[in-house]
């Protein structure tokens, strides 16, 4: 939702539903998107990382329209943060 507020639209999509959050990959399917869980229950390890891979590449996303470094380093609630105390 972050992305909403700073004007950025997201390369992949984050489909919100609580506690069954998605990633959509539009980019590498034939448009209609591959969807990735952001939770773990009952959900392949695979499948998972992908999505965790995704978010962190959304994040690196709005840390570079602000102009900012991504640290890979860091967790991604810490690079979150720079970007909130930054903007």
């Amino acid at each position: 939702m972050i992305s909403k507020y700073l004007q950025v639209a997201l390369r992949y999509e984050l489909v919100h539903s609580a506690s069954r959050s998605l990633v959509r990959d539009c980019l590498s399917s034939n448009g209609t998107g591959y969807t990735y869980p952001l939770f773990r229950r009952e959900t392949e390890q695979r499948c998972f990382d992908k999505a965790v891979t995704l978010l962190a590449a959304d994040i690196e996303q709005l840390m570079c329209v602000h102009g900012l470094e991504y640290d890979s380093k860091l967790c991604m609630l810490r690079n979150l943060k720079v970007i909130l105390s930054r903007t």
